[in-house]
């Protein structure tokens, strides 16, 4: 039996997404004891190892949660549209397809989620031509994704900038 969680967030679609390699064991805090909200953690980026695109509309993302024999199982999806990119980051992107990836995604609401905390992603390319690039990611997890304080944003996005 597959249950869909928290539909209102993908419903909004995605407007970015902060792509970087897969770290395992990153440190995690989060702001309340339900662990819903993550205050603080150790994700780095590095030149050449991450990317920010940002989203046409008509991109989503979803989490359907499914039990297993184990435990829960949280199966992570997004699928993005982009335009706009240059030779180097189609290159960045395809670099992270050969590996596992973390992900943090804007939904329109202004929202930050983190996707791929502990297995990590992977990345897919759907279609890349002059127009543009579709690609998905997907993963399972343990633990749902959770949401990422606003505070921690500015901090990765200079990064980019």
């Amino acid at each position: 039996m597959l249950k869909a969680l928290r539909q209102g967030y993908a419903q909004a679609g995605v407007k970015s997404c902060l792509l970087t390699f897969f770290q395992p064991g990153v440190d995690v805090f989060y702001t309340t004891p339900e662990l819903d909200t993550i205050a603080t953690m150790g994700l780095s980026f590095e030149t050449g190892l991450s990317a920010l695109v940002e989203a046409l509309p008509g991109s989503n993302f979803n989490e359907t949660q499914t039990p297993s024999l184990n435990g829960d199982l949280y199966i992570q999806t997004a699928s993005l549209n982009v335009s706009g990119l240059s030779a180097a980051k189609r290159t960045l992107l395809r670099s992270l397809s050969q590996q596992r990836v973390h992900a943090l995604i804007q939904d329109n609401a202004g929202q930050w989620w983190l996707y791929g905390q502990s297995r990590g992603l992977r990345l897919r390319f759907k279609s890349d031509s002059d127009a543009g690039l579709s690609f998905t990611l997907g993963g399972l997890e343990r633990e749902p994704a959770r949401q990422v304080a606003q505070a921690l944003i500015p901090g990765y996005l200079t990064f980019f900038n």
